[in-house]
């Protein structure tokens, strides 16, 4: 007990060693704060005398605070480091009013620089400092006392708080409980009177709706036995009328269909009449499935290509010759429609114009294998039916090598269109006049070179036929090596086979758009098959 009572003295004797610090600090803050011209290690030493006043301020409410807790005395540890630091504070300041106090005269530093030199004031600073970080230690250490402290009341605020709350808690709950079983026995009450009253209501309705529904049935009953009759005279009536109409239904068939035979006898059979084609069409390429595919997708760049050429090159072209372009390309297209709808199964079209496609003459020995087709014994005709073909569709002449050549840029890419020159004599209805487009297509990841040619041609009339070319042939890269070795080194069984599962085809064409089959049969030893397939490209 003795202990703590020198604990709350020596609080008490503290509080007027901060009393005595803070009352120090604040004459010297003034003094040197009155000082003219001072350098800037004064201003440091102001402002670690401000900042010991603000602590010594700061030590004293808290000591104030230890001393006037309820709960529990101040500890001893904590008022001693306090203390200790204040003093300290104290000892320096004391030393500092020392040395202002022998001052007299003017405050100018040059003055007070004799009593105040720059080693005292940096010496006070670094003990200034040195006390400060002791103290805020003391500080820290009471503050958490004072921490402590206010938890341990907080706590009991709690406790006490909850143990009356509780107990309020269960009263009402009691009370709840019983209002609570009060109301549901009443409502269980006026719950079985409702349901007796429902019960008794739903069998007196019941009664009633049964003697009603008996009532009803009879009456029914006695409608259905009624109606039922009707209905099986009126069946029996309509069983016997529908054996007169099939009779006289045959008869007037059996009619009909002797009138008819006699119509037949006396029209004859009408002789079926020879298609007249209106143009000749030549196709090469793989797919003939595949024609539209090929060509729709040019139509809107072509009319944006042919626009373009007539607005930059109007002077040097023919618009004859760009407008019959144009037009020949959409008959095209719908020559092609016509024709892919007369390969559907019952379909009535047939096809507007002439198309050849010389390749599937060779699709039946495609069938065979290699070894059959050497046996067979050799025959021309099939050659000779088929350069006659080209000749009659495509003759070959020197027209293409005099037509311009002109590129224009589209959405999908450069077109390029042949055209006469403008100032060749005669109109676009002259025999031998040729225009023609050429342009690559992406489908499918696919990229294709498509040719189109349109000659006018004369076959012995006054009217010069319209001859075409349509030509698709497939760019395949890095195939190159392939050819060359097939060509150079493999046999005709590995180049059949080859050529049957798709490895080589002659409508492969590199990046330039040359043909495969051309560039290695011209430079290996297959001269004739070059000549062969020189005309596809």
């Amino acid at each position: 007990m003795s202990g703590a009572f020198e604990t709350a003295a020596g609080a008490f004797a503290v509080v007027g060693v901060v009393d005595v610090v803070l009352r120090t600090g604040r004459e010297i803050f003034a003094f040197l704060s009155e000082v003219k011209d001072a350098p800037s290690n004064i201003e440091k030493l102001l402002n670690s005398i401000n900042d010991t006043v603000q602590l010594s301020q700061a030590a004293k409410a808290c000591l104030k605070s230890l001393d006037t807790g309820h709960s529990s005395l101040p500890k001893a540890e904590t008022v001693l480091s306090l203390e200790s630091a204040i003093k300290a504070l104290n000892r320096e300041l004391q030393s500092l009013k020392g040395t202002t106090a022998k001052f007299r005269g003017s405050k100018t530093w040059s003055r007070v620089k004799y009593v105040l030199n720059d080693a005292k004031v940096d010496k006070a600073i670094r003990n200034l400092e040195s006390n400060k970080l002791l103290l805020s230690g003391a500080l820290t250490l009471a503050c958490n006392e004072l921490s402590a402290r206010g938890q341990v009341e907080t706590v009991q605020s709690i406790t006490s708080l909850s143990t009356t709350l509780c107990t309020k808690v269960d009263t009402q709950t009691q009370e709840i409980k019983q209002k609570l079983d009060a109301h549901h026995q009443s409502i269980l009450a006026m719950h079985t009177n409702q349901e007796r009253k429902i019960v008794s209501t739903l069998k007196a309705q019941h009664s009633s709706q049964s003697k009603q529904n008996a009532d009803a049935n009879r009456k029914l009953l006695s409608r259905l036995s009624s109606a039922s009759l009707e209905v099986i005279a009126r069946q029996k009536e309509l069983r016997r009328l529908a054996k007169q109409n099939s009779r006289h239904n045959l008869t007037s068939i059996s009619i009909l269909t002797s009138e008819i035979m006699q119509l037949r006898k006396s029209l004859g059979i009408r002789a079926a009449q020879p298609i007249q084609y209106h143009r000749n069409i030549l196709f090469f390429g793989e797919h003939r499935d595949m024609i539209m595919a090929y060509l729709l997708p040019l139509q809107s760049d072509l009319d944006v290509a042919l626009e373009s050429l007539i607005v930059d090159h109007g002077q040097e072209i023919s618009v004859d010759h760009v407008h019959w372009l144009q037009m020949e390309f959409r008959r095209l297209i719908a020559s092609a429609a016509q024709e892919s709808a007369t390969r559907f199964p019952e379909s009535t079209a047939t096809s507007i114009d002439e198309w050849c496609y010389p390749l599937e003459s060779n699709s039946s020995s495609s069938k065979m294998s290699v070894e059959q087709q050497l046996q067979r014994p050799y025959s021309g005709h099939q050659e000779e039916s088929l350069h006659a073909n080209r000749t009659a569709v495509m003759p070959r002449s020197h027209v293409t090598s005099s037509n311009q050549m002109w590129s224009t840029n589209t959405p999908s890419g450069d077109v390029y269109i042949s055209l006469p020159p403008a100032q060749s004599a005669g109109g676009h209805d002259q025999t031998g006049t040729e225009v023609g487009l050429s342009c690559m297509i992406t489908q499918n990841r696919s990229t294709f070179a498509v040719n189109a040619r349109f000659r006018r041609v004369s076959d012995g009339t006054s009217q010069p036929k319209v001859q075409t070319q349509l030509s698709v042939f497939n760019r395949v890269e890095g195939v190159y090596d392939v050819y060359w070795q097939l060509f150079r080194r493999g046999t005709i069984a590995e180049i059949d086979f080859a050529y049957r599962n798709g490895t080589i085809s002659p409508f492969h064409v590199d990046e330039q758009g040359s043909n495969y089959y051309f560039n290695v049969c011209n430079s290996v030893i297959l001269p004739v098959a070059s000549s062969e397939f020189g005309a596809l490209c």
